[in-house]
């Protein structure tokens, strides 16, 4: 069975990914039709995932074993922390501009932040560098029954 490499500049083809994906929402506000709106809704969905494979990768290659659970839990708190603002903002943005307005800004803004975020400094610094947990087991080993 053949296997896939990791993409060489993995953090990059993350946050590509992942500025393709948000900004793929505006096509929400755009469609016109099921069609439209079934094609934007698999090209939104299969850039997240490709960003979220790679993310959990990077975890799983970079971060001491010891602290992946924390680290992952830290992860899923910061990336859900925020949706209660997001959701409350959203009602009154869309009473005031309109659905399809709020969709295609949503779209830009959260491009433009996912892609600025790719430029802060030192932020593709792991890219090339050996895996921290390279040649370390990844499970306890299994007990033996006796």
């Amino acid at each position: 069975m053949a296997q896939r490499r990791h993409p060489r500049r993995d953090v990059t083809f993350m946050y590509v990914c992942w500025a393709l994906a948000t900004l793929a929402v505006a096509g929400y506000g755009l469609a016109r039709s099921t069609v439209q709106l079934m094609i934007v809704c698999f090209v939104f969905n299969a850039l997240e995932a490709a960003g979220t494979i790679v993310w959990a990768t990077i975890k799983q290659r970079h971060v001491p074993l010891s602290l992946l659970g924390r680290v992952s839990s830290l992860d899923w708190l910061i990336s859900i922390g925020l949706l209660p603002i997001s959701f409350a903002l959203t009602a009154p943005v869309s009473g005031l501009i309109g659905a399809r307005t709020t969709l295609v800004a949503a779209a830009l803004v959260g491009t433009s932040a996912t892609v600025a975020a790719l430029l802060i400094p030192g932020m593709r610094d792991v890219e090339g560098r050996p895996p921290a947990n390279a040649g370390t087991k990844t499970r306890a080993p299994a007990a033996s029954q006796a």
